[in-house]
């Protein structure tokens, strides 16, 4: 909280406004505002659907929504940095949906590259403006635009990428499949979709790594129920992999965790 409520202070005044949402009651949500000296505002939401239209798994998360009103962000409160506000993310929308896609600011002439991209075609987007681009003749004006619209592509390309290697890190096989899934998607005819392509494979075709996958899956599939209001949908998930052919994954250790915080939330 120390560190919201300081981007609070120095971005306030820019327009930057926190607005925490919970189920929890009214009563004891103050009483946590208080001893934390928490300064943004507060949605009650009992059934916690949000959740499920940002596409959150877990608790806390959060979400950074640029003043066009598309999601630019998405991580643990305690990962968003001033340079995700100030520099990193501008223009660049993550969907709810996982899907990966790019508003960028080009003149009308590169309409079709531009919906392109917003449509998450970023690998044909990707060729199309570097065609652009390699025109020699090119006016300095359309040159900086399009160049801005590919640092933005490889600005989504590099999360990604960063998101998959955490999670390849942890052995969360799973998340790491999701991504790798995106990238193969919406970077299609682009190195890094092959290479994604190549490594879901392998994960598909480890034994041990494909239980994982699994494990996890169920993981997500719990988190889904409990942000929709089904939390003892949600526990039967969690509770049935230290059970199962899967209760001696690391994911099943982590569905502990995850089950925890679910009671927890209510």
């Amino acid at each position: 909280m120390p560190h919201l409520n300081q981007l609070i202070e120095k971005y306030g005044k820019k327009g930057f406004v926190a607005v925490g949402v919970t189920s929890e009651a009214e009563g004891p949500t103050k009483g946590f505002m208080e001893q934390t000296s928490a300064k943004m505002a507060v949605a009650y939401e009992p059934s916690l659907k949000s959740m499920k239209a940002y596409g959150f798994n877990g608790f806390p998360s959060s979400a950074l929504i640029s003043p066009k009103g598309v999601v630019v962000w998405t991580g643990h409160p305690s990962s968003l940095t001033e340079k995700i506000i100030e520099e990193n993310l501008v223009g660049v929308v993550m969907n709810a949906s996982g899907k990966l896609t790019v508003d960028a600011d080009l003149p009308k002439k590169y309409a079709s590259i531009a919906k392109q991209l917003e449509k998450g075609d970023l690998g044909d987007g990707m060729k199309a403006i570097d065609a652009a681009l390699a025109n020699e003749k090119l006016p300095d004006a359309d040159r900086t635009a399009l160049e801005a619209a590919k640092e933005q592509v490889n600005a989504v390309l590099e999360e990604e990428k960063k998101a998959i290697e955490t999670a390849v890190g942890e052995e969360r096989w799973f998340d790491a499949t999701a991504g790798w899934k995106r990238l193969a998607t919406h970077f299609k005819g682009h190195e890094a979709a092959k290479a994604a392509e190549t490594a879901a494979a392998d994960v598909a075709k480890d034994p041990a790594k494909k239980k994982e996958l699994e494990a996890g899956q169920r993981i997500a599939e719990a988190q889904k129920a409990a942000a929709a209001g089904k939390k003892k949908e949600a526990l039967a998930i969690l509770d049935g992999l230290g059970t199962g052919y899967l209760k001696d994954t690391k994911e099943a250790a982590r569905a502990k965790t995850v089950a925890e915080e679910i009671k927890k939330d209510g």
